[in-house]
């Protein structure tokens, strides 16, 4: 029950498993990756719903092991507006997709049924058409933190109710920077005519 390092025969080591093992706060950590997690879809624009409601991204878990959220950031790459999660038993499991919104109502989101974390309205605004991105931190602050993933849309994504998608063949961290690797959804949701595919594969090819 070491979890400061005092006892160097009890200090426990961290194993990938979404527990604090060792004790600093942080789960996971020394098994996290730089395009583990990654942006896979982004709705900027949002028609006949209020943005900071409509407004919503998609991340997708590129390896074989479930990923906890337990001390990630999310943030927009343009302003200082950001959310954090630390939730061990939030979990993304492996080849699987999660939606963040700011509401889980449908009635308030514009139609989406599907939203695994509620982030909460006037916490990120996308821009409709200036430079902006999102992007995924591994840990808050200090030595341990890095980014896994950023996509700088550079308001390429700001069409009115159509979220973007990344292709299904460049699902990277390095391939979702392209900006011809992603197209307008043409799959409909909800009754206020938007469209996109939150928390599932995409509705178009580029």
């Amino acid at each position: 029950q070491d979890c400061d390092g005092s006892d160097a025969q009890g200090a426990p080591t961290e194993l990938y498993d979404g527990i604090d093992n060792d004790g600093n706060g942080i789960c996971d950590e020394g098994f996290i990756q730089p395009g583990d997690l990654i942006l896979t879809e982004v709705m900027v624009n949002p028609d006949n719903v209020n943005d900071w409601y409509g407004e919503w991204f998609e991340v997708y878990n590129t390896t074989d092991t479930d990923i906890h959220l337990c001390l990630w950031r999310f943030f927009d790459t343009n302003s200082a507006d950001s959310f954090d999660v630390s939730d061990e038993a939030l979990v993304i499991p492996a080849h699987e997709y999660f939606v963040f919104a700011p509401s889980a109502d449908p009635a308030e989101n514009g139609g989406i049924t599907q939203v695994d974390y509620a982030y909460g309205a006037n916490v990120i605004y996308l821009s409709n058409s200036n430079p902006d991105g999102l992007g995924i931190q591994f840990a808050i602050s200090g030595a341990l933190a890095f980014e896994v993933d950023r996509v700088e849309h550079n308001g390429w994504m700001e069409s009115a109710g159509h979220s973007f998608e990344l292709g299904l063949s460049h699902y990277t961290s390095t391939a979702n920077d392209v900006q011809a690797n992603w197209c307008e959804s043409t799959a409909s949701y909800g009754s206020d005519g938007n469209h996109g595919t939150p928390g599932g594969p995409p509705s178009c090819t580029p």
